[in-house]
């Protein structure tokens, strides 16, 4: 059986046995693991024992989480399905999500909008999609203004980089 459909099963029973409950956790989970390379090797690597990984996340996530996620992980650890952690908790965000019904749309930005700007943002989209969104935004300055969006496996560019490449084309070929 490939880890997708493992990764899926897990986080639909999850998300089945206490939807409301346990997102606080998953996410606490997610954010952990995207945040700490160090952890993710630890988790994945073959060297490490078991035990020892076990160890490490009950020491981070002991206290913090409910009893019947502390209990997942230890089944997890049981099955040497540890590695499997984060993509679980990521398959479970949107299994989350497409349950209520929320449009995770990906932006990128030349530089951090102010809150304002974001709200302005999230309402246009929301708008124009027709449901909740998440949005994420993520800096990279070399689109030298505008944005680009995903919007599941659709992507539109804005950023003024693309513009320029494009009216580059269009010159390129008038000259010929």
């Amino acid at each position: 059986m490939s880890d997708q459909i493992i990764v899926d099963r897990y986080a639909r029973v999850l998300y089945a046995e206490a939807p409301k409950a346990l997102h606080q956790d998953m996410e606490l989970i997610r954010k952990t693991l995207e945040g700490s390379g160090e952890l993710r090797r630890c988790l994945t690597s073959p060297v490490v024992p078991g035990t020892k990984k076990l160890a490490v996340l009950e020491a981070i996530f002991g206290g913090r989480v409910e009893v019947i996620v502390l209990r997942f992980i230890r089944l997890l650890a049981q099955r040497q399905r540890e590695a499997l952690l984060l993509p679980i908790a990521q398959a479970y965000r949107r299994i989350r999500e497409e349950a209520l019904g929320i449009t995770p749309v990906h932006a990128r930005t030349c530089y951090a909008p102010s809150v304002a700007g974001l709200r302005r943002i999230q309402a246009v989209l929301q708008k124009k999609i027709g449901t909740a969104i998440r949005l994420e935004i993520t800096e990279d300055a070399s689109l030298l203004g505008g944005m680009i969006l995903r919007i599941g496996d659709t992507v539109y560019d804005g950023s003024v980089r693309h513009q320029l490449s494009q009216l580059r084309s269009r010159v390129q070929r008038q000259e010929v």
